[in-house]
Parts: C-alpha cells; structure tokens; sequence
C-alpha cells in the first residue's frame, strides 16, 4: 500500500467512527438525520473495502509529517527545516539503497542516485508536510529496490528512538557507518529546529515525539560502526536458503559458534548446495566483521558471511 492509500485508509477509519458516535447520539424522533448519516457511513465503509482489496503499491512511497517549532499548524513551515529534513532523509535512502547492492565505499559520492531518487508529489494535509514518491515509467508488480530502502529507512529511525539499548544495537548493526551518519543527519535536523516528526512509509507509520527525538539523536551522536573482513577455521553447521541465514562453528579452544546473516550475493540455490556438500566439514569461513561502538566501548559484534571454503586434509 501507498503512503497516499495508507493516509487516505486512515482518513476513512477516523470518519467512520466519527459518524458511528454521531449516530449512537441521536434520538429516536431524529430518523432522517439518522437514515442521512447511516447512508455516508456505508458508502465510506464501501469505499475502504475497495481501498483494502486493491493491489499493493510496489514503488515507493514516504509521507513526512512536521510538528514543533519550525511549524505554523498546517499552513507553513520554515523553508530552511523543510529543505533540509527531505534532503536528509532523501540521502539517508539512497545510502540504504547503494549498501544493499553493494556499492557504498567508506568515502565517496553515492554511485547511482538517479535510481534512489524520491520526488515531493503533494504537501501531506492535517500537519505539514510532504508526500515523497518514486516515479516510474509504467506499473510493475515486482516491488523495486527504492521501496525495500524506503521501508528499510523507515524502520532504522524508528530503532533509533525506541526504549531498548539492545533491540537497537541489535538493529543498526545490519547497517554500515555511512548509513548511522545520514540517519543521524536526519535526526540531527529535527533536533536542531526543535521539530517533531510523523513518518508514513509505504504500509508502516511511527511518530518521533520531542523525547523520542532526543534519545535518537542522542545515539546517532555516540554510535558507531566499525567493519573488517576476517577468515576463521571450523565448519559451517548449516543455512537457511529462504531468510539468508548461517551458524558456522569456528575451529578455536571455545569452539564458538557464529549466527548472522548470508551476503546477498549469494543466492539461495547456492546456499543450499553449501548445506549440501559442506555442512558439517573443515572449511574456511570469510566474514564481515560489524562491530557497534557506544562512546567508544564495543556493545556488539555481528558477522555477515561472504565466503565458504572447504578445507582439504592437507590443509587442516
């Protein structure tokens, strides 16, 4: 679903329950009030089924809401927080979309921006704000990557501002450090403006309060990401192909085990020739190694799985 159909459901919902208590207050002498108002409510409910049953969206589609100081209600907004938050959050997406095709170097431009490009279609009403769309020559049913950067945006805020020090460390752990800094970026804009914000990404919705923004920006200031590749002995004790997942077992006087994800690049039919042929046998695991930072002290380590060797009795 669109951030428009999302805002236009919503919208209908709200009336819906609206009339319902309209309806309930009536007296029984008021029969033409109540056969008027019966007949709009049923024709919204008709609508949001045809709502609900239409086919989901497979572009992208963000909806920003601002609230706080840089705000008039729903009149203006101060050009200079406006400019700044879309261009932020627009550049926090497309370093999302270049890290899951495997582009984005540690410095540099963005390779590709054209492809990660959202455009302002209309100003969201009931606050101020902006509706941001990903425009496309003609309807497709495969769901294009700047949606999956869109969604993925979205979610990463949202750990940004929630309660749990685990969960989020957890989170921004499948990111890389250029992506922490864009998001903080974004994060570091509303902090600034003393600015609120709602965000309707595709089918998802979350509001970043004033606190909620302060322990966000708070952390995007004090996180960071440090990666390296390694390669460690053991043997690889399985994947799973569908959610591109692994546990490799490193040949050390702990024998740890390792959990995480699976490179994209490797597809699932390769996984599962790995399961296969090299599961449980000496091998040579490379991995990314991701670990997270908190004022400097580490708080976890993540592995991506890039590569699997076996090992061959001359080697081991």
């Amino acid at each position: 679903m669109s951030a428009l159909s999302k805002l236009a459901k919503d919208e209908m919902k709200a009336e819906i329950s609206s009339l319902s208590r309209l309806i309930e207050s009536l007296r029984p002498s008021d029969l033409l009030t109540r056969l008027s108002l019966e007949a709009k409510q049923q024709h919204l409910s008709k609508s949001l089924a045809d709502l609900g049953e239409a086919m989901e969206s497979a572009t992208a589609s963000v909806a920003l809401f601002f609230g706080g100081r840089p705000v008039i209600g729903s009149k203006a907004i101060d050009s200079r927080f406006g400019t700044a938050a879309v261009n932020a959050f627009q550049d926090l997406v497309a370093k999302i979309q270049t890290q899951d095709n495997g582009g984005l170097g540690r410095r540099g431009p963005v390779a590709n921006l054209a492809a990660s490009s959202l455009h302002i279609t209309d100003v969201a009403r009931g606050s101020f704000g902006f509706i941001l769309e990903e425009m496309v020559d003609q309807t497709t049913i495969i769901e294009s990557p700047l949606k999956g950067a869109v969604d993925a945006a979205g979610d990463l805020l949202q750990s940004f501002a929630q309660d749990s020090d685990e969960k989020f460390e957890e989170d921004v752990s499948a990111f890389d450090e250029r992506v922490l800094m864009a998001a903080g970026n974004f994060l570091g804009t509303l902090k600034s403006f003393g600015a609120t914000a709602r965000v309707v990404a595709n089918d998802a919705e979350f509001r970043l309060t004033g606190e909620a923004v302060e322990r966000a920006a708070a952390r995007a200031r004090t996180t960071k990401i440090l990666e390296d590749e390694i390669s460690m002995k053991g043997a690889l004790t399985g994947t799973l192909p569908e959610s591109h997942m692994f546990e490799f077992r490193a040949d050390d006087e702990n024998l740890r085990t390792f959990r995480g994800k699976v490179d994209k690049a490797i597809d699932a039919e390769t996984l599962a020739r790995l399961n296969r042929e090299l599961s449980g046998l000496p091998a040579i695991g490379h991995f990314l190694r991701k670990r997270v930072l908190k004022e400097g002290e580490l708080v976890r380590t993540a592995h991506v799985l890039l590569k699997v060797e076996p090992i061959y009795p001359a080697q081991f």
